[in-house]
């Protein structure tokens, strides 16, 4: 007869240890002194805005730390061109008569 191989592995075996797990790896290339203030900066953040997830906050943080002031104003409008669609003229509000437009919306209204 022919033996059935054990290959079952403990958790230990096949994910590594609970500390080697846990050991936060340096991916934004921050400097020591830039990871204590993010660690001090987010947890102030994290009181002022329990409703936000922490995950969201500290990748946020560290966007704005590593990232230049031109870098995110380049990220913000490449969003913004994404999410507001120009806008087009067509029918969006006012007065229907038969197919013809009898009031339509101001222009500042239009512009946003």
């Amino acid at each position: 007869m022919t033996e059935i191989e054990d290959t079952s592995r403990t958790i230990e075996e096949e994910f590594g240890s609970i500390s080697e797990r846990k050991r936060y790896t340096n991916t934004w290339g921050m400097s020591e002194k830039q990871l204590a203030r993010r660690k001090i900066e987010v947890q102030q953040l994290e009181k002022l805005y329990p409703t936000i997830p922490a995950a969201w906050i500290e990748t946020m943080w560290s966007l704005c730390e590593t990232k230049t002031q031109e870098e995110l104003e380049e990220m913000i409008r490449i969003d913004d061109e994404k999410t507001n669609p120009a806008y087009k003229n067509r029918q969006t509000g006012g007065v229907m008569k038969g197919l013809m437009s009898v009031e339509d919306r101001p222009e500042e209204e239009k512009t946003r």
